[in-house]
């Protein structure tokens, strides 16, 4: 019986319970914990369906569906990804990412990577590159437009969130000085990650996964977890939605812990090593595979994309 365990209101842990006790194997920490029995879990029963509980109902729950469990996906059912197919990665982002990583990128290049990845959080890829454009003439002076401005460019896309996009963006123009500082001190890579989100507090509304792709996108070998890759990792909504709480959440003061860091990491390497798009031997290796998985994992199929909206800025903003 796959259970998700709250262990606390920030952290959450995908875990199979032993039926009829209060044991569960936690699938992220690698060991067996003990269910409190006022700990909130959410249960899936064999029809697919999910159902919180005090830990001691879904335990009993657990006892009395041992003998129909739930189907599991294998990895075999995962949508297949083809190994050849054209990419948008190698015309623009590949080409970029190796010149920044002899390089770094000014600031207003940074600034531009950074709106385009806060852009994206919980919006579709065509209204993302809308905004980018409609912030190319602001960005390619370094700037952003005022907060009012900005909810209104926002708004006319149809992409929602514009009354908090407009803080996030403010908060990340406010940290592209620390990104230039850790480049400049010859960080990169994870080394960089690392000291953005752990060792100084990431700014409002950034992830580790969207400060891997601002970084990806800037030459790093960084790989974004975000809801399309989850989905080919881990399958139904639910455990994508738990997974990525799981991985990429920080804490209210914007520091990741370095627990939550790790577990990061090691998803990283896990899911891009296993696609047949990456290549140890490649500088950018996770950052190419991360982007060609998440082309694969299209709503209707296998997508070609370039993110080109955003190179035409970082392009005019040099």
């Amino acid at each position: 019986m796959f259970v998700l365990h709250m262990l606390d209101d920030s952290t959450a842990s995908i875990g199979v319970v032993e039926p009829g006790t209060g044991r569960a194997y936690d699938l992220y920490l690698r060991r067996v914990i003990q269910l409190n029995d006022d700990d909130t879990v959410a249960f899936m029963d064999p029809e697919g369906g999910v159902y919180f509980a005090p830990s001691v109902l879904a335990v009993a729950g657990a006892a009395a569906l041992a003998a129909n469990p739930p189907r599991v996906i294998p990895l075999a059912q995962r949508r297949k990804l083809q190994s050849e197919f054209v990419s948008g990665y190698p015309a623009l982002a590949r080409a970029h990412a190796l010149r920044w990583r002899k390089k770094p990128a000014g600031p207003k290049v940074v600034l531009a990577a950074g709106i385009f990845a806060l852009a994206s959080v919980r919006v579709g890829i065509v209204k993302t590159l809308r905004i980018m454009e409609l912030f190319t003439p602001y960005l390619v002076e370094g700037e952003l437009p005022a907060r009012q401005k900005m909810v209104d460019l926002i708004a006319s896309t149809g992409a929602g969130m514009q009354n908090t996009k407009p803080d996030h963006f403010a908060a990340f123009a406010e940290f592209v000085p620390k990104i230039q500082a850790g480049m400049r001190a010859g960080l990169r890579d994870d080394e960089l990650r690392h000291a953005l989100c752990v060792e100084t507090p990431a700014p409002s509304g950034m992830s580790i996964a969207k400060l891997s792709f601002t970084l990806a996108l800037l030459g790093n070998n960084c790989g974004c977890l975000d809801a399309r890759v989850l989905q080919w990792a881990y399958g139904s909504k639910e455990k994508v939605d738990a997974a990525s709480g799981y991985l990429t959440d920080k804490s209210a003061s914007g520091f990741v812990s370095e627990e939550r860091y790790a577990r990061y990491r090691e998803a990283e390497r896990k899911i891009l090593t296993a696609t047949p798009y990456y290549d140890p031997n490649d500088p950018v290796g996770l950052a190419r595979a991360q982007w060609m998985l998440w082309e694969q994992m299209g709503e209707s199929g296998p997508e070609q994309h370039d993110h080109k909206e955003f190179f035409d800025a970082a392009r005019k903003a040099r």
